[in-house]
């Protein structure tokens, strides 16, 4: 037993050791550069790191063994969590329509095209450009379906829009929902062409609206705090000054109008319910 103890942490401190050689020869060919400095300034340190951390950690269990007769329990390895993530790709797939998996494949395959492409660019000393063309490929990968952008975004939740249903729609079965930023209502963002539900803004100035895509297969909720963008005013009335984590409460109402599009229920937000109601038609 105590060899398997060893065995488990010895093999990440010898793979620490792998890297930092691996690391310190790429740096000795290269000499300068981009890639020269990434290796001195992050990856040895992180090599350096790593080794002297997992040393640490296989004497730490081999005492606690001793003393305890107990074996570490380790956390999930790279391939398990390999096999997890395909495991939710294939779920993700799977429960979009066809228009969906084609969305997802173009998007996933143009997001890691650009930011493969981003990062040669990197490496060949056009940071700028690279940068932005990174930036745009994991955008990409990431709005590539309702779950990732809702997994990836906590300012930013996308569901798939059942046909007949508007943000109108939403709003009115939502009307008699309180939440920390109130009750929602229809009006106008500034860079939305179509109308909104909105709920607050609160004393703080901040918001949630939803909207439909323009080809209404999404609806769109968003948070914001900047009130002016509310071009259609608001309602009279005070302004709720409650504490309030703004990407928590956008996840709760998204869960609630999920429900609803599936279930036809309106439950309620921060903890206030209301009765049933009618199935949106679909």
């Amino acid at each position: 037993m105590l060899a398997k103890v060893c065995l488990k942490r010895f093999r990440f401190v010898l793979y620490a050791a792998l890297f930092f050689l691996i690391t310190l020869h790429i740096t000795d060919r290269t000499n300068s550069g981009l890639i020269a400095t990434v290796c001195i300034w992050f990856a040895l340190p992180l090599a350096f790191i790593a080794f002297v951390w997992w040393i640490y950690a296989c004497i730490r269990d081999i005492v606690r063994f001793f003393k305890s007769g107990a074996v570490p329990e380790d956390a999930p390895t790279w391939a398990e969590r390999a096999v997890w993530w395909v495991q939710d790709e294939l779920a993700e797939i799977a429960s979009l329509d066809g228009r969906g998996k084609v969305r997802f494949f173009l998007f996933r395959v143009g997001g890691v095209a650009l930011a493969a492409l981003g990062l040669v660019l990197i490496v060949r000393d056009s940071i700028v450009l690279g940068t932005i063309l990174l930036i745009g490929g994991l955008a990409l990968c990431v709005s590539a379906s309702p779950q990732s952008v809702n997994r990836n975004s906590p300012d930013i939740k996308m569901l798939a829009c059942p046909e007949g249903v508007t943000a109108e729609s939403i709003c009115n079965a939502f009307a008699d929902v309180d939440t920390p930023l109130g009750k929602p209502y229809m009006g106008k963002i500034k860079t939305i062409s179509s109308d909104a539900a909105i709920w607050g803004p609160n004393v703080g100035g901040e918001y949630i609206y939803l909207y439909a895509s323009k080809n209404r297969r999404y609806l769109h909720l968003s948070s914001n705090a900047i009130p002016e963008w509310i071009t259609s005013g608001t309602p009279d009335g005070q302004k709720k000054d409650e504490p309030l984590d703004m990407p928590e409460l956008l996840a709760d109402l998204c869960d609630c109008i999920e429900n609803y599009l599936k279930t036809g229920n309106v439950e309620g937000v921060g903890n206030v319910g209301v009765p049933p109601q009618t199935p949106p038609e679909t």
